[in-house]
Protein backbone atom coordinates (compact mmCIF):
# COMPACT_ATOMS: atom_id res chain seq x y z
CA UNK A 1 0.00 0.00 0.00
CA UNK A 2 1.67 3.48 -0.91
CA UNK A 3 1.04 6.32 1.59
CA UNK A 4 1.32 9.59 0.48
CA UNK A 5 3.55 12.27 2.72
CA UNK A 6 0.63 14.01 5.49
CA UNK A 7 3.11 17.50 5.20
CA UNK A 8 2.86 16.93 1.16
CA UNK A 9 -0.69 16.45 0.99
CA UNK A 10 -1.19 19.45 3.34
CA UNK A 11 1.10 21.57 1.34
CA UNK A 12 -0.78 20.66 -1.84
CA UNK A 13 -3.97 21.29 -0.50
CA UNK A 14 -3.13 24.46 0.83
CA UNK A 15 -1.75 25.34 -2.44
CA UNK A 16 -5.10 24.39 -4.06
CA UNK A 17 -6.96 27.27 -1.58
CA UNK A 18 -4.49 29.64 -2.49
CA UNK A 19 -5.14 29.29 -5.97
CA UNK A 20 -9.04 28.81 -5.50
CA UNK A 21 -8.95 32.00 -3.22
CA UNK A 22 -7.24 33.56 -6.04
CA UNK A 23 -9.42 32.57 -8.46
CA UNK A 24 -12.93 33.62 -6.84
CA UNK A 25 -11.11 37.13 -5.83
CA UNK A 26 -10.11 37.67 -9.86
CA UNK A 27 -13.73 36.45 -10.54
CA UNK A 28 -15.12 39.54 -7.75
CA UNK A 29 -13.19 41.41 -9.25
CA UNK A 30 -13.51 40.93 -12.56
CA UNK A 31 -17.52 40.78 -11.99
CA UNK A 32 -17.49 44.13 -10.39
CA UNK A 33 -15.72 45.65 -13.07
CA UNK A 34 -17.49 44.57 -15.92
CA UNK A 35 -20.59 45.15 -14.44
CA UNK A 36 -19.52 48.39 -13.89
CA UNK A 37 -18.45 49.06 -17.32
CA UNK A 38 -21.88 47.33 -18.83
CA UNK A 39 -23.99 49.92 -16.45
CA UNK A 40 -22.03 52.97 -17.75
CA UNK A 41 -22.58 51.45 -21.21
CA UNK A 42 -25.55 51.29 -20.71
CA UNK A 43 -26.43 54.76 -20.03
CA UNK A 44 -24.74 55.94 -22.86
CA UNK A 45 -27.49 56.71 -25.91
CA UNK A 46 -25.93 55.15 -28.42
CA UNK A 47 -24.84 51.60 -27.01
CA UNK A 48 -26.73 48.90 -26.83
CA UNK A 49 -25.45 45.78 -25.23
CA UNK A 50 -25.70 42.05 -25.44
CA UNK A 51 -27.32 40.08 -23.04
CA UNK A 52 -24.21 38.11 -22.05
CA UNK A 53 -21.75 41.08 -22.56
CA UNK A 54 -20.96 41.11 -18.95
CA UNK A 55 -20.28 37.17 -19.12
CA UNK A 56 -17.71 37.97 -21.99
CA UNK A 57 -16.44 40.60 -20.42
CA UNK A 58 -15.47 38.54 -17.28
CA UNK A 59 -14.46 35.73 -18.76
CA UNK A 60 -11.81 37.73 -20.96
CA UNK A 61 -10.70 39.34 -17.84
CA UNK A 62 -9.76 36.23 -15.95
CA UNK A 63 -7.97 34.79 -19.09
CA UNK A 64 -5.92 37.97 -19.32
CA UNK A 65 -5.27 37.99 -15.35
CA UNK A 66 -4.73 34.03 -15.62
CA UNK A 67 -2.40 34.39 -17.96
CA UNK A 68 0.32 36.87 -16.61
CA UNK A 69 -0.07 34.75 -13.40
CA UNK A 70 0.95 31.99 -15.27
CA UNK A 71 4.30 33.24 -15.90
CA UNK A 72 6.99 32.83 -13.48
CA UNK A 73 8.56 36.55 -13.76
CA UNK A 74 7.41 39.04 -10.68
CA UNK A 75 6.99 41.58 -13.25
CA UNK A 76 4.06 39.55 -15.05
CA UNK A 77 2.56 38.78 -11.20
CA UNK A 78 2.95 42.64 -10.84
CA UNK A 79 1.09 43.16 -13.91
CA UNK A 80 -1.62 41.32 -13.25
CA UNK A 81 -1.76 42.69 -9.52
CA UNK A 82 -1.87 46.64 -10.55
CA UNK A 83 -4.76 45.66 -13.56
CA UNK A 84 -6.59 44.13 -10.89
CA UNK A 85 -6.10 46.91 -8.44
CA UNK A 86 -6.58 50.05 -11.17
CA UNK A 87 -9.84 47.96 -12.09
CA UNK A 88 -11.27 47.77 -8.36
CA UNK A 89 -10.62 51.63 -8.44
CA UNK A 90 -12.64 52.24 -11.51
CA UNK A 91 -15.41 49.67 -10.58
CA UNK A 92 -15.85 52.24 -7.29
CA UNK A 93 -16.17 55.45 -9.82
CA UNK A 94 -19.60 57.00 -10.59
CA UNK A 95 -20.26 56.27 -14.37
CA UNK A 96 -19.79 59.99 -15.40
CA UNK A 97 -16.15 59.79 -14.07
CA UNK A 98 -15.96 55.91 -15.46
CA UNK A 99 -14.58 56.25 -19.03
CA UNK A 100 -12.79 59.94 -18.95
CA UNK A 101 -9.20 59.70 -18.58
CA UNK A 102 -9.10 63.67 -16.48
CA UNK A 103 -11.47 61.77 -14.04
CA UNK A 104 -9.49 58.24 -13.89
CA UNK A 105 -6.25 60.03 -13.53
CA UNK A 106 -7.62 61.91 -10.62
CA UNK A 107 -9.32 59.52 -8.78
CA UNK A 108 -7.09 56.53 -9.49
CA UNK A 109 -3.90 58.19 -9.86
CA UNK A 110 -2.00 55.53 -7.56
CA UNK A 111 -3.39 53.04 -9.53
CA UNK A 112 -3.11 53.73 -12.85
CA UNK A 113 0.78 54.93 -12.27
CA UNK A 114 1.70 51.61 -11.07
CA UNK A 115 0.22 50.00 -13.89
CA UNK A 116 1.96 52.41 -16.14
CA UNK A 117 5.08 51.34 -14.03
CA UNK A 118 4.13 47.48 -13.84
CA UNK A 119 3.74 47.83 -17.93
CA UNK A 120 7.20 49.11 -18.09
CA UNK A 121 8.51 46.80 -16.25
CA UNK A 122 7.25 44.04 -18.48
CA UNK A 123 9.88 45.46 -21.13
CA UNK A 124 7.85 43.78 -24.36
CA UNK A 125 6.67 40.40 -24.51
CA UNK A 126 8.16 38.70 -21.10
CA UNK A 127 4.45 37.89 -20.21
CA UNK A 128 3.43 36.54 -23.77
CA UNK A 129 3.47 32.60 -24.09
CA UNK A 130 6.41 32.94 -26.72
CA UNK A 131 9.12 34.73 -24.95
CA UNK A 132 12.25 35.98 -27.34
Amino acid sequence: MRRSLPCARTVGLIGLLVVSSLSACTRLQASGFCQKEAQCLDEEEDVTLEPDSVNVCVAEFESQIAELRANEEPECQNLAQAILDLSACRASLDCNDFFDPDDIDDKCGDQQDALDDAIDDVDGAECSPQES
